[in-house]
């Protein structure tokens, strides 16, 4: 008996594939991203300052504005009719960028490529796909409502995956690049 494929299972799909275009078109560049063994540094030369860094308030200002437009942009994308496939275009963007930037990493460190990319993602990462899930969860409901407290909540989980951006992951990051 076939299992009917629904909301959740069609955003992994679409992850998925996009995970598959990232890793080919790497694939088809990859003597452009072999032979620039810099090309990294300058997308993580603000995150690994380090905690006593002079600069910290400004890195948090600057990744709170960050996070903040897109979470405001994601739940307005979340309450509206084209939500569903708002986010399954969400789902494939995530697959392709999250796999483009492994495939740079691997590129460039070898089999140190996943821990390296890793160390970019965690700790924060886990309250942002939290937050992801929650509003994917709102994307999924026939009636779109928002509620106050829902909104609260994703608002300290965004504030604590700041933080833990800005603070913890920058000591992370020091070991691996």
């Amino acid at each position: 008996m076939l299992k009917r494929i629904n909301y959740w299972d069609w955003l992994l799909i679409w992850f998925i594939v996009g995970t598959g275009c990232g890793t080919l078109l790497i694939n088809i560049w990859k003597p452009q991203f072999a032979g620039t063994p810099q090309m990294l540094g300058s997308l993580f030369l603000d995150m690994t300052a380090g905690p006593g860094s002079p600069d910290k308030a400004n890195l948090i200002l600057y990744v709170a504005r960050q996070r903040l437009g897109r979470v405001v942009l994601i739940i307005l994308m979340s309450v509206t009719s084209w939500s569903v496939p708002w986010f399954y275009f969400l789902s494939f963007y995530g697959g392709l960028s999250g796999s483009i930037i492994l495939s740079m990493i691997t590129c460039q460190k070898g089999l140190m490529g996943l821990p390296c990319y890793l160390a970019t993602l965690l700790p924060h990462y886990l309250f942002y796909l939290l937050i992801w899930f929650i509003l994917a969860g709102w994307a999924s409901k026939q009636k779109h409502q928002v509620r106050v407290s829902a909104v609260l909540g994703i608002a300290l989980l965004l504030m604590v995956g700041i933080c833990m951006e800005t603070m913890v992951n920058p000591v992370i990051m020091s070991l691996f690049f």
